[in-house]
This record gives structure tokens, sequence and C-alpha cells, in this order.
């Protein structure tokens, strides 16, 4: 999903891995010298290896501008799942805690919990996800960045589409 800012254009995609291996790695192509482009990815199993997932609600954008910038939650009315908030500013800010029940910042691929991408115009990009096994309310959630910058927000939740049942056996003639 593409969600275009005054600043800043932010897309999410994402897909369902099938484990049998990828050919090459995955690419992403575009940007230029005063445009920069971070691609992040998260990757998430669901409980069953039958399963797969399913965008249950979202994705919700907006911009903010501020230092301390919020995301509000949503009501998943699905089990088992994956809600992610996005957090995306036009300079090579820093990002404190993540504040919000449930909230937890990915440690992978840096332990900093951010990407600063200061190639060309400078960005800086950090996520949150909240992972739940029951429906219900998921939190708001809010990061506050080094400086006042509009930033992008997005927040997105995915759901576990549990394996299709074994056929019936046989049946006795």
């Amino acid at each position: 999903t593409q969600s275009n800012g005054t600043t800043q254009r932010t897309c999410i995609f994402w897909c369902t891995y099938n484990g049998n291996g990828w050919p090459t790695n995955p690419s992403v192509d575009g940007g230029g010298s005063s445009r920069p482009l971070s691609v992040i990815m998260y990757v998430y199993r669901p409980n069953n290896s039958g399963s797969t997932w399913g965008k249950h609600l979202g994705p919700n954008s907006a911009n903010v501008t501020n230092t301390a910038v919020s995301i509000t939650g949503l009501t998943t009315t699905e089990t088992r799942t994956v809600t992610m908030g996005f957090w995306s500013s036009p300079a090579a800010t820093t990002w404190g805690a993540v504040s919000g029940a449930g909230w937890v910042k990915p440690t992978f691929p840096t332990s900093a919990t951010q990407i600063i991408n200061t190639g060309g115009s400078d960005q800086s990009h950090t996520a949150a996800y909240n992972i739940r096994t029951t429906a219900g309310v998921v939190a708001n959630t809010s990061q506050t960045q080094s400086s006042s910058q509009e930033t992008r927000t997005t927040i997105i939740s995915w759901y576990e589409i549990p394996a299709p049942p074994p056929p019936p056996p046989p049946a006795n003639d």
C-alpha cells in the first residue's frame, strides 16, 4: 500500500512465503541521489506452518509534526493477529522507546531499533509490533524523535488464516 505525505512517500508491501526457497534475494529499485530509498523487511511466521496471513485492518496513515508521534490503535475482530506501526521521518532523527500496552520494537536488523538513511536527503524509519492471540483492542502507541519533523505514520494488522482441515478418510464400502 502506498501512502503519500507532503515530505515523503511510504509503501508497505506484504506477501506470503511458501517456504520453497527464493531464486534470488528480494530487491527494490528506485530513489536517487537526492531522494533516499530505505527498504526494511520484517518477517512473521504463523503458529501453524500450514497457516497463512491475510490483511485484517488498515492501512491507516497520517502526517504528524511533533517530536512525540502517536499512532491511534485499532480493534481486531480476528484471533492471532500481528499489528504493525510504522514511523517514517524526512530527517536523520533518532527515536526513543515505544509506548503503549503490548507494543514492542524489533531489534533486527539493528539493535538500535531504527534505520537512518543519510543518502541524498535524509530519512529515518522505526517500527513496532503488537501480537495478539485474541481479538480485541490494540492500544495506541507512540515514539519520540529527536527533532520535530513531519512524520508519516501507518498502522496495519494481519491475521492468521488457519490451515484447511485434512480431507476426511475414504468411506469403507
